[in-house]
């Protein structure tokens, strides 16, 4: 789940790949945003927050920009 001001709401474990996806966000959403975070929410009710700082989510969307080219050069290509 997104929400404009720079929240992502996840079920689960934390996962390396969860930074890009909030770069891309953070980015795309046109929230502007200094700061996102992701919380992830537990079974027992509990959560946790996961903060990602204007630098890194520069860095991260730099990582979303070259996966998202790989795929499209694969798809042009015909590779799957």
């Amino acid at each position: 789940t997104l929400d404009r001001n720079g929240l992502d709401i996840k079920c689960g474990v934390p996962m390396p790949w969860h930074a890009v996806q909030a770069a891309a966000y953070s980015r795309l959403s046109g929230a502007q945003a200094l700061e996102w975070r992701t919380v992830y929410l537990n079974p027992d009710g509990t959560y946790h927050v996961e903060t990602y700082t204007a630098a890194r989510l520069f860095s991260e969307f730099n990582a979303f920009c070259a996966a998202l080219t790989v795929h499209n050069w694969k798809k042009e290509n015909g590779i799957k």
